[in-house]
């Protein structure tokens, strides 16, 4: 994605899911963050480079897209229901406390899908908008997909 220009990574990150995780299908991880979260004020973070500024985002859209019923949690983040639960029951205060600790599992979401990844940024890179559609809907399935019982 590096090799795309600011308009073709644009383009590319215009899907409607996160392209980004953050262990969010981990219930036991995030179920023992959560209830040990500490209550902090936004204001006295003191990190702010730019992936800790991401993952305060990412948290806080995580937080607000966990709060609202349905399935939302699961498709746009890959976040399971306990994991969706447990973010509903937090305030927005305790989610400063977490960025710092969080970062470090940041990843690309399907990072191990280079098919996934590769056709979305050449899709991109050809600023074609039909390929583009193909495959978000790609990630779309792929986020369906994750959802299904394990045999």
């Amino acid at each position: 994605m590096a090799l795309l220009s600011a308009a073709q990574r644009a383009a590319a990150a215009a899907c409607p899911y996160a392209l980004f995780d953050l262990r969010f299908q981990d219930d036991g991880h995030w179920g023992r963050r959560l209830r040990h979260a500490g209550e902090w004020r936004v204001a006295d973070e003191s990190v702010v480079d730019d992936t800790a500024s991401f993952v305060r985002l990412a948290l806080f859209y995580a937080w607000h897209v966990a709060s609202g019923a349905g399935l939302k949690a699961q498709l746009l983040l890959g976040m399971n229901d306990a994991t969706a639960t447990a973010f509903r029951g937090i305030t927005v205060n305790h989610l400063p406390a977490l960025v710092v600790t969080e970062a470090v599992h940041l990843s690309a979401r399907w990072g191990d899908c280079t098919v996934f990844w590769n056709a979305l940024t050449a899709a991109a890179s050809r600023t074609e908008p039909a390929a583009l559609r193909r495959v978000q809907l790609h990630g779309l399935q792929l986020a369906a997909a994750a959802r299904l019982p394990r045999p």
